[in-house]
């Protein structure tokens, strides 16, 4: 088990938000600033966002919401999730409680050793434990364990495809294949700001470029003085999943 630490709600996964208010900022020049500078590869570009992990070990406290007309009945979920991404090894846990009763849901933990496969592990509500595949659906929402945990920031290989102007941020465009060769996700498509290393979207694509998946930022809120991520809204366009994760602030408010 990992050890908790103090709260940290400026992002999921303590990831890649921790400059989250400059990701809505206004671009100072408006110039298409990609045409003459060089892009950095995407390892570099990977090998950033990972060293932006924070080294204390934090924890997130968030309720998943079902949307849209195929949410049916879809129960909230709290969720709590403990992260220790520079340890030895690398590892994760996540607690899911239905929100209205408190009940257990499910929970995993995945530990990443170093320069070696992601062990993913799960329990459900009767209390069995199972190994679990990073692709599969939390507790019947849109969100994966993968997503939950950005697998892909850990995968082999990455190449930068280009930049472009997302939500009034310059942006890296990153696309990194699915080690998998027999996964329908071929590849995760990642913009990432150029200016903190903060991812701001992800689309999971198949082989022919079609996004099965959308992962993005969609609302901030600023509490004295700081932005913190509020709503991480994740879509399945298979099956017309929609997913809202809202995070709580430290002090719960």
């Amino acid at each position: 088990m990992i050890r908790r630490h103090r709260p940290f709600a400026l992002c999921l996964m303590a990831l890649c938000w921790a400059a989250a208010g400059a990701l809505f900022a206004e671009d100072p020049d408006g110039e298409v600033w990609w045409k003459n500078e060089p892009l950095p590869d995407g390892p570099t570009v990977m090998e950033r966002m990972r060293a932006a992990l924070p080294g204390d070990v934090v924890e997130v406290r968030g309720t998943l919401i079902p949307r849209g007309p195929a949410a049916g009945d879809a129960r909230k979920l709290d969720a709590v999730l403990v992260l220790d991404w520079h340890g030895r090894p690398a590892r994760a846990e996540f607690e899911m409680r239905d929100a209205q009763t408190g009940d257990f849901v499910t929970s995993f933990e995945v530990e990443r050793p170093a320069g070696g496969t992601s062990r993913y592990r799960g329990i459900d509500a009767q209390g069995s434990s199972r190994v679990v595949a990073p692709g599969e659906s939390v507790a019947n929402t849109a969100f994966t364990w993968a997503d939950l945990a950005f697998e892909y920031l850990w995968w082999p290989t990455a190449v930068t495809t280009g930049a472009e102007m997302r939500r009034q941020r310059r942006c890296y465009l990153v696309d990194v294949p699915n080690p998998d060769p027999k996964a329908e996700e071929a590849f995760v498509r990642l913009w990432v700001d150029d200016s903190v290393y903060a991812l701001l979207q992800a689309e999971t694509r198949n082989a022919e470029g079609k996004t099965l998946r959308e992962l993005s930022v969609k609302s901030l809120r600023k509490m004295g003085g700081q932005w913190l991520v509020e709503d991480i809204e994740v879509r399945d366009f298979r099956n017309n999943r929609h997913t809202v994760l809202r995070i709580r602030p430290p002090n719960g408010s």
